[in-house]
Formats: C-alpha cells, structure tokens, sequence
C-alpha cells in the first residue's frame, strides 16, 4: 500500500521511557505530526501506556499527563508489532534488541550517554549498548566519528545533521534576524554535575 509519495506505508514503533512537555519532546511530536500525514502509523512506547498517534496528541498529554502514567506493563508489554521500532535511550535500545525477530530495531543515540551518570553499572551498560547488533543513528557528526573511533563501527547519520546548519546567520550580526520577532525569549539550562565516562568522550 503505498502513499502519495509513492512509498509503502509504514508502522513505526517509538520506544521511550516516558513522554514529557519540554521543548524536545514537543519536536518529536511535531515530527510524529508530519510522519502521519505522509501515512505512516507511528506507535508511542513507553513504560505506562502505548498509543497511535493522532496530530497534535500532544494537546492531550498537556490537559491530562498523569492518566498515561497509570499502566505498569513496561516498554515490552506495551510494544505492538511494528516494522521499524526507534529506541529513545540506552534502556530502550536493550528492549529493541530483544524483539530484533519481529521488527527493525533503530537506536537513535542523541548523545553519548555515558557522560550523564556517576554510576558506573549504569555507564558501563550504556557502553555496551553501542556494541549491539542493532542499527544506530545519530544526529550529529561528532557522535558518528565518535562511535567510529571508540567502537570500530560505522552508524547513520540523520540528515540534515548538526553539520548541515548553517551558523553563519545565527552568527553574522549583519544579518537582520529579529526584527519581525514581537517577543523573543532565551532560556539556557544549566548543569552542575560533572560528566562521567570516556575521557575523551568530549573531545572528538
């Protein structure tokens, strides 16, 4: 069955611990959005509850958050049959590896996770899980060079990629880039701890 780009239509699980209503996730979601209008399924996986996505779900998860939180059956016993099931983190990696006979498992590693986590079982098995038999993909090529150098493997990158934006116009103050803009708000997040893991895990 094929959509109006002539491509076949997909089911495509998203494998996360939970969902939330930051700035990240409301990307995902927006990403999710355009995926359904292209005609594929997209199945959300977490560890409370499972749902197909609708166009702006999101609104639904921002009047009543906790309701999805009520199922314990786990990313497993939440997970339907999907072509291609993506992976959010190291956890969900480990649980699309395990229905590798029934789906194409993708994890897609937004950062090297090994850094955010002074427990050292916790880092090792986020090690570990780049060494899966499983694809990978990232979003940025220092984290594909990265995993190149650390782990001898070669992982997709996401295009367009970090390296794709042009920070020129960002940068060039000869570039008006606001003057349309009413309001612009900034907001930095900042994180005391310290990073953990490979050494030269930031320095690639």
């Amino acid at each position: 069955m094929g959509n109006k780009s002539g491509r076949s239509k997909m089911k495509i699980a998203y494998m996360t611990p939970q969902v939330g209503l930051t700035g990240e996730w409301r990307m995902w979601y927006r990403f999710f959005d355009e995926m359904v209008k292209r005609g594929h399924e997209i199945n959300i996986v977490t560890n409370t509850f499972s749902k197909w996505w609708t166009p702006h779900l999101d609104d639904e998860f921002e009047k009543n958050i906790n309701k999805y939180h009520a199922n314990k059956a786990g990313v497993l016993g939440n997970w339907s049959p999907a072509d291609i099931t993506f992976a959010h983190d190291t956890t969900t990696a480990y649980a699309a590896y395990t229905l590798s006979d029934k789906t194409i498992p993708v994890y897609y590693a937004q950062h090297y996770e090994e850094l955010f986590d002074p427990n050292i079982n916790w880092r090792l098995m986020a090690r570990a899980a780049y060494g899966l038999p499983i694809h990978i993909m990232v979003g940025a090529v220092w984290m594909q060079k990265f995993i190149k150098k650390a782990f001898n493997r070669d992982v997709y990158l996401l295009e367009p990629g970090i390296q794709k934006i042009d920070a020129r116009k960002y940068l060039d103050p000869t570039i008006d880039k606001f003057s349309t803009t009413e309001k612009l708000n900034a907001m930095v997040y900042f994180r005391k701890g310290k990073f953990y893991g490979m050494g030269d895990a930031c320095r690639v």
